[in-house]
């Protein structure tokens, strides 16, 4: 009986060149880049960038061709007497589309003190113009300073701002005063008041502030609060609202000859805790 004889199917291994290793390992590594790299890319162009959402937050564009009403109030009940007072910031101003220019009218401050023997205010109304891009402002203002109980004069202010409209900002406002002296009838200029604010946002519509005044005019004020943006972008259409704590005083008397002031009369004062209250629309 024979024996089957299997024969084994031997398999050969073609046989590749160097080039062509070469050729089809660049083509596997340009297939799987391809693959990998091309939703990174994607997920990086769809997503903003770090800079970029810290700029919205603290650095937004201030809003040009927008013309701005804005009023806040901060009232307060004297703790050491009968009655009240108030410190007020009344304004409209315009931010041109093609200048970095704006132009204002404002009554600010307006320092109001109500007791029993009447009541007394302090105010400046001024117009305003400055120089003004999305990061600086420099501003002068002129107008007229009244007082109940002394004598009027004229306002001049100047106004300086650090940062964005609506972003992380610091503002200052110096303001003097000409005046006649009631005792010698000479016109003279001297420090009236000083004021500003400090803005840090913390987010695209929330910012926290810090703001105070002080006059050789006797009064004062400092308030800590947030603003909110309810509606809008920043633009025409945009309310913004503002709630702040903080201590106020007010004393509207004329200048006195007698050492003790107790001589003289025509005076009305108060100081007391404060809740301020802001609203601004743009149109």
């Amino acid at each position: 009986m024979k024996r089957a004889t299997v024969k084994r199917a031997t398999v050969t291994r073609a046989t590749v060149t160097a080039p062509a290793r070469w050729a089809i390992a660049a083509a596997a590594l340009a297939s799987s880049g391809a693959f990998l790299l091309h939703p990174v890319a994607d997920a990086h162009a769809a997503a903003p960038s770090t800079l970029a959402l810290v700029r919205a937050v603290l650095a937004p564009s201030t809003p040009k061709g927008v013309t701005r009403v804005h009023a806040t109030v901060r009232p307060f009940i004297s703790v050491l007497g009968q009655g009240g007072g108030a410190i007020a910031d009344l304004g409209i101003d315009h931010h041109f589309a093609r200048l970095p220019l704006r132009l204002s009218v404002e009554l600010s401050p307006l320092a109001l003190a109500i007791e029993a023997d009447g009541p007394g205010s302090i105010g400046h109304l001024r117009l305003g113009a400055g120089f003004c891009t999305d990061f600086v402002e420099l501003g002068l203002g002129a107008g007229s300073r009244i007082q109940n109980y002394g004598g009027n004069g004229m306002s001049i202010a100047a106004f300086l701002r650090l940062g964005t409209l609506d972003g992380l900002k610091l503002t200052l406002t110096y303001d003097d005063v000409l005046r006649r002296n009631r005792f010698t009838g000479f016109m003279q200029m001297g420090i009236s008041n000083l004021l500003g604010t400090l803005d840090v946002p913390v987010s695209t519509r929330v910012r926290l502030f810090a703001e105070g005044g002080a006059s050789a005019d006797r009064w004062l004020y400092a308030n800590a609060g947030l603003r909110h943006r309810l509606v809008g972008d920043g633009g025409a259409g945009t309310w913004i609202v503002s709630g702040s704590f903080g201590i106020a005083w007010v004393q509207d008397r004329p200048s006195c000859p007698y050492p003790d002031t107790g001589w003289c009369t025509e005076a009305a004062w108060a100081v007391g805790p404060t809740l301020g209250v802001g609203l601004e629309r743009r149109f």
